[in-house]
């Protein structure tokens, strides 16, 4: 099956799956390496996020730069994303993944540890996905 009749028959194809779970991966990735670019790859036109405490982005500019500078105030960090799940949404697709951090933030002796779950909206553009609404909600 092609990904065009895979969306016209409601699926995502299992190479869409992976597209997806890559574009999550390179989020996590960006973040940890202060990659700009890399992170504007994983976002659409438009989108926006709402990160809880973290901040509310409402548009795709200040969502990067909002994830810049939170990264950017850190020292090395590893994010690790897990448990995708994924389904087909109309034209585009929903995804949730459970997220876990290890910062070092200045001050700190130890590396602080967070942990969360990504509720994403996502969209292609040409032929990549990007997100295009995300939330994260801390778990602790």
């Amino acid at each position: 099956m092609v990904v065009g009749e895979a969306m016209a028959s409601g699926a995502l194809s299992a190479e869409d799956e992976r597209a997806i779970i890559a574009v999550l991966t390179a989020y996590a990735t960006g973040a940890d390496e202060k990659d700009h670019a890399l992170l504007e790859t994983c976002f659409a036109e438009g989108a926006t996020a709402n990160y809880g405490a973290l901040g509310n982005f409402e548009s795709r500019e200040a969502l990067i730069d909002g994830v810049m500078a939170l990264v950017n105030g850190c020292g090395t960090s590893l994010h690790f994303m897990s448990n995708f799940v994924i389904q087909a949404d109309g034209e585009g697709a929903i995804a949730r993944c459970y997220t876990q951090a290890v910062v070092n933030l200045p001050g700190l002796d130890a590396p602080a540890r967070t942990a969360g779950i990504y509720d994403d909206r996502l969209v292609r553009e040409g032929s990549a996905w990007r997100i295009i609404r995300r939330t994260y909600t801390s778990i602790g």
